[in-house]
């Protein structure tokens, strides 16, 4: 068994969210320990593999701003991960 963690910036609803998902799933099922670490993930507006809890999901950084006065995206999104 091979334990796996997925780094993404924002576990939503997305072309990129359901290739991790469905990557981390097919992992899952062949016998390896699969988790998520992320700086966002909303319970309403998730897959259901990660809502139903049999891929742990871990938020970090979520105290750090999205932007500063509409500015600064990507070095915000650097800092968070």
């Amino acid at each position: 068994m091979v334990r796996i963690t997925f780094l993404h910036p924002d576990l939503g609803i997305g072309g990129a969210e359901r290739l991790v998902v469905d990557a981390a799933v097919s992992l899952k099922k062949s016998g390896h320990d699969v988790n998520f670490v992320t700086t966002f993930w909303d319970p309403e507006r998730c897959f259901a593999e990660t809502k139903d809890g049999s891929i742990p999901v871990e938020v970090v950084g979520s105290w750090i701003p999205r932007h500063i006065f509409g500015k600064f995206f990507a070095l915000c999104a650097y800092i968070r991960m």
